[in-house]
């Protein structure tokens, strides 16, 4: 290729051979044609899919190749891949994940008209069924809606999905890269440090699918106590980050936000919380975005820093009824040691 690529695809390899050749031609499919710019890197699979890239490679310039001899993680090969690419917008590209025939080319426009923008990220339509393309699974009734974007939400919960877009500057000019500490959330950290100080832009239309097997072996959830626990790592230290830059006067607005949903009548949350249920929920929105410890949480901290500390410890003592963590504990005692312990 002579001309720099629009697009770079990271492909991260680990026991893929079953979705390589699949997802090769799902991407050399995509309408940006010679402007996208696949590299795979291999972690040291035990598998055979070199076989089946090298029938790619003879063919297409637009593929590169990684090979590590040692496993990494997907977030070491991610790091690695991009370190390669050449692209002006990078995206990740799972081996068991398919795009709509234009979501490349969609998400790229995005970025281009949009300067402001940093990462953009779209619905997604769910699957059980591996090998499954786009077109064949879509569905109205299997689409995962994307939140629209919201900097408080994303520190409740990660909700961009597994096919985002975003900036190479962020790598290149910014030194933002994936931590290589975590092994399953490590995206999830990513994108809360990059939203700390730039826009993310949400695409309402479903562009690509999420497998999820039916026998749970996706990453996340093969090992959900691992999961949890880089997730609450991740947020113990993103959260004091994000409300630390709050500005002054915006401080108010969130707690005015989080003081309506704790003033709505509890038979009512409990209510709409059965519909989040009975709807299955994330294929559906979200009637109610935050739990109502998070609320207690994200409320106490608010208040805190807005000075009212004989509130901020309420709520904070309604928090550790659900969680106990030592952080918390130790603000609280800190709090009701300098201002007394009235409730």
């Amino acid at each position: 290729m002579s001309d720099q690529p629009l697009v770079s695809a990271i492909v991260s390899l680990y026991k893929a051979e079953k979705f390589i050749r699949a997802k090769l031609d799902d991407l050399l499919q995509q309408t940006l044609g010679p402007q996208l710019e696949i590299i795979i890197v291999n972690s040291g699979s035990p598998q055979n899919e070199r076989a089946i890239i090298d029938e790619y490679l003879k063919n297409h310039t637009n593929i590169i190749y990684i090979e590590t001899e040692e496993r990494e993680s997907i977030y070491a090969a991610w790091n690695r891949g991009i370190k390669s690419a050449r692209g002006k917008y990078i995206t990740n590209s799972n081996a068991d994940d398919y795009l709509r025939v234009d979501a490349l080319e969609i998400m790229a426009n995005k970025l281009r008209m949009n300067p402001e923008v940093h990462l953009v990220y779209a619905s997604q339509v769910l699957t059980n069924v591996p090998l499954q393309r786009f077109e064949d699974a879509y569905s109205r009734k299997n689409i995962i809606h994307a939140m629209p974007f919201d900097s408080m939400l994303l520190h409740y919960r990660c909700f961009i999905g597994s096919q985002p877009m975003w900036r190479a500057s962020l790598h290149n000019e910014e030194n933002i890269w994936f931590s290589e500490k975590y092994e399953i959330a490590g995206d999830y950290e990513f994108e809360l440090r990059v939203a700390e100080t730039h826009k993310f832009m949400h695409i309402s239309q479903p562009l690509g699918t999420f497998y999820k097997a039916v026998d749970k072996s996706n990453r996340e959830t093969v090992d959900l106590a691992r999961t949890t626990k880089e997730t609450e790592e991740i947020l113990d230290l993103a959260i004091p980050r994000f409300l630390d830059a709050i500005p002054k006067a915006d401080l108010h607005k969130y707690a005015r936000r989080f003081r309506a949903f704790l003033h709505t009548p509890i038979l009512f949350l409990y209510v709409l919380k059965r519909i989040d249920f009975l709807l299955t929920s994330p294929i559906y929105p979200r009637l109610i975005p935050y739990s109502i410890e998070f609320v207690y949480y994200m409320s106490g901290q608010l208040l805190y820093r807005m000075g009212e500390i004989q509130v901020a410890i309420k709520y904070l003592k309604r928090y550790l009824r659900y969680w106990q963590p030592r952080k918390i504990i130790s603000l609280l005692a800190e709090l009701e040691s300098a201002y007394g312990k009235k409730e």
